[in-house]
């Protein structure tokens, strides 16, 4: 009997935020027809994800498969054609050619699938990637509702969509990432150390998880994580012209061009701490403006204090690897300068210890966090005045406004319960 009842409390978490998820979809989904269809106000699947029509532009020629309908996956395609170029990131003139400010490990992943041809190389990376994240989360769920859970926490979400949509190496990313919690949930922490190593390598910001095998005192796995993403780094800078140093600093030159048009110009899909700040000021409220500005030009200051802060908490206080886990997902999507659609699918990553959370928090609080979840994984790319405003890339969105405001709300919640277990375990001591 007892061990009914808590079987049914470990599926009640996946159950209650799957419900939430459904609904605010639903919603969402609704939304987003109405201004398609009736209003007008920019096409259903613009509004899901990004323009469907993703021509390569004024790229050579030699980049230009044949498409599917108008699409061809410009995410998959253009870093996989500047993989194999002399160096993909050196560019005497940055306006001429698209910028790239991949890490080098990403640009080998690129080279080895352009290997394969175009569509076939694509189908394996989804296939691929597809598998690395359904699979950990499958087993992590329990059997009795798999099948729901799955389809309603992944495959019924804006991340989902929008990942198969640009076929971003996010995709790939989260999987790893999902493979390593499940291997690390499974006792199998240096296995899943390497698979970690392998993530921050590809993507870079990967390595706030690091904290999960930090707070469990794996010294040496996280020695073996951070020693992989440096190897997996700098090796292939040797097979690229201009070497080590001189890439880097190329690749550093092109993140802070690319952080300069997404944090001002790229408004529309940004999820990030930035792209609130920036929506907010956008209503052009007096007082609210300013200090919304006033934050966004120090914004750099206060999420180093912010990620300082929760790493902090983290590590003193007596919060499981599910609540970890999840501040570090935030941390991830909301204090870098531009959070895609298909970044949010790191939300995917929690799910893996969802069902045995035992919540620190109120039962409200409980809900709170699933509410700001579901907003976060919905589709949403609706002007902010949507009936009577055309979306653009720069145009302040539901995405901009409510995705830096739900994933901050998470972060208040599960910092604000960590920092009274720290405080009760001073007390006690």
């Amino acid at each position: 009997m007892a061990l009914q009842e808590e079987n049914q409390k470990q599926q009640s978490n996946a159950d209650q935020l799957s419900t939430f998820v459904v609904f605010v979809f639903t919603v969402s989904f609704f939304a987003i027809f109405i201004a398609g269809s009736y209003f007008g106000r920019g096409s259903i699947e613009h509004l899901l994800s990004f323009i469907g029509n993703d021509t390569p532009g004024s790229f050579p020629g030699s980049v230009f498969p044949k498409p599917i309908g108008v699409h061809y996956f410009g995410d998959f395609l253009l870093p996989r054609w500047q993989s194999i170029r002399a160096s993909p990131w050196f560019e005497q003139d940055l306006t001429a050619t698209p910028i790239n400010n991949y890490l080098p490990f990403t640009m080998a992943v690129f080279a080895a699938f352009s290997r394969i041809e175009y569509w076939r190389s694509f189908v394996v990376f989804i296939i691929v990637s597809m598998l690395l994240v359904v699979i950990p989360i499958w087993r992590s769920m329990p059997r009795k509702n798999r099948v729901r859970v799955i389809t309603t926490l992944m495959f019924l979400t804006g991340p989902f969509i929008s990942l198969i949509d640009r076929g971003n190496i996010q995709f790939l990313t989260i999987g790893i990432l999902a493979s390593a919690l499940y291997l690390y949930s499974k006792g199998r922490t240096r296995f899943g150390a390497v698979l970690l190593g392998l993530a921050i390598a590809l993507k870079g910001y990967p390595i706030v998880l690091l904290i999960v095998w930090v707070k469990a005192r794996r010294w040496l796995d996280a020695a073996v994580a951070l020693l992989t993403a440096i190897c997996l780094t700098l090796i292939p800078l040797l097979f690229y012209r201009g070497g080590v140093l001189r890439n880097i600093f190329r690749i550093l030159r092109n993140v802070g061009v690319n952080e300069k048009e997404y944090a001002h110009a790229a408004l529309a899909y940004n999820s990030s701490l930035k792209g609130f700040l920036l929506s907010i000021a956008s209503f052009k409220v007096p007082g609210l403006e300013s200090v919304s500005l006033f934050l966004f030009r120090h914004v750099a200051v206060l999420s180093i204090l912010i990620i300082v802060f929760c790493l902090f908490l983290c590590m003193k206080s007596a919060g499981n690897v599910f609540e970890m886990t999840l501040l570090s997902v935030v941390l991830m999507t909301t204090m870098v300068d531009y959070v895609a659609p298909y970044a949010l699918g790191l939300y995917f990553l929690p799910l893996i210890f969802i069902s045995e959370w035992i919540p620190s928090v109120s039962e409200i609080q409980k809900k709170m966090i699933f509410l700001c979840w579901s907003i976060i994984l919905a589709p949403k790319g609706l002007p902010l005045q949507f009936w009577n405003t055309t979306i653009s890339s720069s145009t302040p969105t539901f995405t901009s406004l409510l995705g830096g405001l739900a994933g901050m709300t998470i972060l208040f919640l599960l910092s604000h319960s960590m920092y009274k277990s720290w405080r009760i375990s001073r007390s006690i001591t």
